[in-house]
């Protein structure tokens, strides 16, 4: 099963995940077709305006719209403080399906994903024994070791090193270590942990391109990953006919 959190409201960009994106798509239909594209089970999609959403899904093709469903999400877990974890637990919980044993995510907002990163890191997963967690990460473009954090004084310009004691701090970011971030295009939890405690014993990374990295929060980064998408994007010809 794939789960694609779909929250409707959004301060930082309003409606993000439903607006077109590209070729009069929105972020989440582009999601939806990956999702269903990639075949490794069925859709089901998190939202709390579950009307917009069943609204943006009857358009698509057929073969699309019969493996997707809607989920109603309750109110308060369409704002922080919930965490992806609460609406994965709450999307097992409620459905009426039989628990599987394993879940997926694909977040829309992050747009650089592909039907072959979803398929791989799949494969990467059931083929990885005793993995619990599986995130897709992107190599870091600066070193966290060089990062700085205000100072515990009352002078308001006054900054530290993030990490002084490490051997990399204020480095060249070529004789630093390769680091990476979770990306957001997908992640994989066995449902047993999630359900007992959200703790997982074993997490396993599936490394991606950079570009893959761009995550949308604001209004900008909105624009930007529109710009580059035609030219960058791996399965471009889902969305062209």
């Amino acid at each position: 099963m794939i789960i694609i959190p779909a929250k409707y409201s959004s301060s930082r960009a309003p409606q993000k995940n439903f607006r077109p994106f590209y070729n009069g798509l929105s972020l989440l239909q582009i999601s939806v077709i990956r999702s269903v594209t990639a075949d490794i089970g069925p859709v089901l999609v998190s939202t709390e305006n579950i009307d917009f959403a069943r609204e943006q899904i009857n358009p698509l093709p057929a073969a699309v719209k019969k493996s997707v469903s809607l989920h109603k999400r309750p109110l308060s877990l369409a704002h922080d403080p919930a965490t992806i974890l609460d609406v994965l637990v709450d999307c097992l919980l409620t459905s009426n399906t039989n628990l599987p044993n394993y879940i997926s995510v694909v977040l829309p907002t992050s747009p650089f994903n592909s039907v072959s990163s979803i398929q791989n890191a799949h494969e990467k997963f059931i083929s990885t024994a005793n993995a619990e967690k599986l995130i897709s990460v992107s190599p870091s473009s600066k070193p966290p070791y060089n990062a700085w954090v205000d100072a515990p004084s009352t002078d308001p310009d006054r900054l530290e090193h993030a990490f002084p004691d490490s051997p990399y701090a204020l480095r060249q970011s070529t004789s630093c270590p390769m680091t990476y971030f979770s990306n957001g295009c997908i992640s994989i939890y066995s449902v047993a942990p999630l359900l007992t405690d959200k703790q997982f014993n074993s997490t396993i990374g599936y490394k991606m391109p950079i570009l893959s990295g761009i995550d949308i929060d604001f209004e900008h980064e909105f624009d930007t990953a529109r710009l580059l998408f035609p030219d960058w994007s791996e399965d471009l010809n889902l969305f062209t006919s």
